[in-house]
């Protein structure tokens, strides 16, 4: 097969020259789009500095046995956290704040199981339907501060101008985006049963 790079720091001309070849490729069937072609990946990333914030896109055209073109198109966006902006600096005291309550949260459930074990009650508070849906909530809110935590130690070893000045995309942010998915994943959970 064939790969054709754009990489991040090229000029505008030498963007659109890489194009016009591939769009001349594409209507003359020479180069990239041979007989034998049965899928084309299109893969690029942009970045906002001012919210931190990366987009990956990646569209897969496949050409199946039929002879039909079947188009995938898959965007990720993730956060980069940082202590710069004032807003990440707001966000990240919520977070704190709002996970004291969380423990306090997991600190009352397991009081009252305690509770009713004390009572010999533990078959009743097991077999309470609202009990598991609080252990499933509180097993996805702790999946969400595990991830958080992650996500900012992943975040604050590659948050620097060098990530930047680099004229690649760095395979790491690919974790970070992971760990940015994970979170909204466990908070999407906990919206569905809360």
């Amino acid at each position: 097969g064939h790969v054709v790079e754009f990489p991040v720091m090229l000029r505008n001309e030498e963007v659109r020259a890489k194009a016009d070849t591939l769009r001349r490729s594409a209507n003359h069937s020479d180069m990239l789009f041979q007989d034998g072609t049965k899928a084309v990946i299109l893969e690029f990333f942009t970045f906002a500095p001012y919210v931190d914030q990366f987009h990956g896109y990646r569209v897969i055209t496949e050409l199946t046995t039929g002879g039909k073109w079947v188009h995938f198109v898959q965007v990720n966006v993730f956060r980069i956290w940082s202590f710069d902006t004032a807003f990440n600096q707001a966000s990240t005291v919520w977070f704190m704040l709002f996970y004291l309550f969380v423990f306090y949260y997991v600190f009352r459930f397991i009081d009252d199981f305690v509770i009713a074990w004390k009572a010999d009650q533990t078959a009743e508070f097991v077999t309470n339907f609202w009990h598991w849906l609080d252990l499933v909530n509180l097993v996805c809110f702790m999946g969400t501060f595990v991830a958080n935590l992650a996500w900012i130690r992943e975040s604050s070893r590659q948050h620097d101008t060098a990530m930047l000045a680099t004229t690649s995309y760095n395979d790491e942010l690919d974790f970070i985006a992971f760990l940015y998915q994970l979170q909204l994943w466990f908070n999407a959970v906990n919206t569905v049963i809360s």
